[in-house]
């Protein structure tokens, strides 16, 4: 073997390896976790957004389970409020289960069922992740 032949091998090598170390960095990179945009909406009077962790508190949370539960993204377009802890939330969305206008109901309980007359609840937190309340839903 001459020095020709031998220079060409080494030379592959060294791009086989390069090539390849490229490669396994470069799908490394792809593992890593995606940061959430925190964000903060003022809905009537209930403080409501989204963490840097991506956990959604207030009436934010309603858009976040339906979004779970039909898989479609949800966006909440207006919130007004009807009385002493009720409020009407119109939502968007592909899904038509959660296309459209809602009462929330607010409870100062932790329930963890639904109550007659509704058709799902969610837990009702604040900015701190600390839970202060049940929302009960339903279709108007």
């Amino acid at each position: 073997m001459n020095n020709k032949n031998l220079f060409r091998i080494l030379l592959c090598l060294i791009l086989c390896i390069s090539s390849t170390t490229i490669t396994f960095a470069t799908s490394n990179t792809s593992l890593q976790p995606q940061m959430q945009t925190a964000y903060t909406k003022s809905y009537a009077d209930i403080p409501s957004g989204r963490t840097a962790t991506g956990f959604c508190y207030g009436l934010e949370r309603l858009a976040s389970v339906k979004e779970k539960i039909h898989e479609k993204p949800v966006t909440i377009n207006s919130v007004t409020k009807l009385g002493n802890n009720q409020y009407q939330v119109v939502c968007t969305s592909e899904n038509l289960a959660s296309n459209g206008t809602f009462i929330v109901d607010i409870f100062n309980t932790i329930d963890d069922d639904v109550r007659d007359g509704y058709s799902m609840w969610f837990g009702l937190f604040d900015a701190n992740i600390s839970r202060y309340g049940t929302a009960q839903v339903k279709r108007k």
